[in-house]
């Protein structure tokens, strides 16, 4: 009997600290919900930019970050949405400029649609060696951008 009583004491005891934490979690959301107007789902995303992206020079993605932007970052509730509430909007930004930036550098550069990179005289030398050494061509690896158009190689269909 007082194995029993136990067990029920700390399976109540654990439910109500559960219970406590989930409360003290939810109710930071439902606060900064409130605190927004109670924006409907795609107004929250529309409205949902970070300081790090507004602050960062977007034709600039080398632009160099400090801890200050990064430490302004305002942490709101995380919202998901489906691949087709993503595909309708295009002004949804995600906080990544290699995502959000994606299709719009200039078609001519290195990388771009499949257009490749190369080396003359020196550069090719170097390009040679290091890729004997890292198996890598890390010399074009560093002129591609990362957020480059690839052609599409899927068969019709």
């Amino acid at each position: 009997m007082r194995l029993r009583t136990r067990y029920i004491g700390a399976g109540v005891a654990v439910f109500l600290m559960l219970l406590t934490y989930e409360v003290y979690v939810y109710s930071a959301d439902t606060k900064w919900l409130i605190s927004n107007g109670l924006l409907s789902k795609q107004d929250y995303i529309k409205k949902m930019k970070s300081t790090f992206v507004q602050k960062v020079n977007l034709s600039n993605s080398n632009a160099p970050v400090t801890f200050k932007l990064v430490h302004n970052i305002r942490k709101g509730p995380t919202v998901s949405i489906s691949a087709e509430e993503f595909r309708k909007n295009d002004k949804i930004q995600t906080g990544n400029i290699l995502i959000d930036n994606y299709g719009k550098n200039d078609p001519m550069k290195n990388g771009e649609k499949g257009r490749g990179v190369t080396f003359v005289g020196q550069e090719k030398r170097n390009a040679s060696e290091l890729m004997q050494k890292y198996q890598v061509n890390i010399l074009a690896s560093d002129i591609i951008p990362l957020n480059r158009l690839v052609p599409d190689a899927r068969p019709p269909g």
